[in-house]
């Protein structure tokens, strides 16, 4: 429940969810993973109003990490510690150019 503007919330408590999604080439028939990616979404704990990541592009990619439209989802490309640098690059995303300034309402 979100408080009213006379009396908002001060959102001392969070919530994060995370999952973690395998990525894998349907091309191939051995079902080898590909890549990872994490999606991370923060809440108010209090009132339930999600919080937005600042800063990160509207998007999907293997390479940099990216956020849904309305900013309230992070999607992060991830790798075993143990993988090689370059594990899970080159798989296809898409980016979202907004214009005519930073204000999207």
């Amino acid at each position: 429940m979100r408080p009213s503007m006379a009396d908002p919330c001060p959102h001392i408590s969070h919530a994060a969810f995370v999952e973690v999604y395998q990525l894998t080439d349907e091309r191939k028939p051995d079902g080898r993973i590909t890549g990872y990616t994490a999606e991370l979404r923060i809440y108010c704990a209090a009132c339930d109003e999600p919080f937005e990541f600042i800063g990160l592009p509207a998007g999907l990619s293997s390479s940099r990490p990216t956020a849904d439209v309305p900013a309230t989802t992070a999607r992060l490309p991830i790798k075993p510690a143990s993988a090689p640098a370059n594990f899970g690059q080159g798989i296809p995303g898409f980016g979202i150019k907004f214009t005519g300034g930073d204000d999207l309402t």
